[in-house]
């Protein structure tokens, strides 16, 4: 019984940290967030957090690692291969904007706000890895190149689910995941087996 009653402790401390951490890094830049003010807002003790933490940025990886698990669990579930040597965009797209949209708050801000991008590209790492393990229609492209295309692939998502959120979200969902997959699948089309003449002789 006093095990359970220590399990529960931890678990509405731990509740308490991650609920007014996300609270914070809604309203408040990076630089401001301390482990002071965190267990301030949360009426916890300093000691207390370093039990679980051993600093801030735990505190964000936790968060990250959260975020890419559901990701990841939702991904696996969805094809990402076309069948004609390229990414499904279409599903993919429709993933990244349904499920982050799905988070709330604290996922829009990691996406949307400068500050905290270095976060959120650390997300994106780790969802990326996850799909070329899968499945990688740029492997024979040397790592310089695939590093291009990656980059290419994940700013362009980040920046359109930043400017439809912007926007107030004035476009329907199923418009934006058609315009969004239909761009970002135009524009790797060079790129895959099926290279078209007029854009190979380009980059030669």
């Amino acid at each position: 019984m006093e095990a359970k009653k220590q399990d529960l402790r931890v678990q509405k401390t731990l509740a308490a940290i991650r609920a007014v951490f996300e609270e914070m890094v809604c309203s408040m830049p990076p630089q401001e967030i301390t482990v002071k003010d965190l267990t301030e807002r949360a009426r916890i003790n300093r000691k207390t957090f370093y039990l679980h933490y051993t600093c801030i940025e735990d505190v964000y990886e936790e968060a990250i690692g959260r975020i890419a698990a559901g990701y990841l669990e939702v991904m696996g579930g969805t094809e990402i291969d076309n069948g004609r040597g390229a990414f499904a965009m279409r599903n993919l797209t429709r993933v990244f904007f349904e499920y982050y949209s799905a988070q709330g708050a604290f996922a829009e801000r990691l996406i949307c706000n400068p500050d905290y991008r270095q976060y959120f590209n650390k997300l994106c790492g780790i969802t990326l890895q996850h799909n070329c393990e899968r499945f990688n229609p740029y492997a024979n492209l040397p790592q310089e190149e695939q590093n291009l295309i990656f980059t290419f692939l994940c700013t362009a998502s980040n920046e359109m689910y930043s400017r439809w959120v912007m926007d107030g979200k004035k476009v329907p969902l199923e418009r934006v995941i058609a315009m969004a997959s239909q761009l970002l699948e135009h524009g790797l089309y060079g790129f895959t087996d099926k290279i078209a003449d007029d854009t190979d002789s380009l980059l030669t």
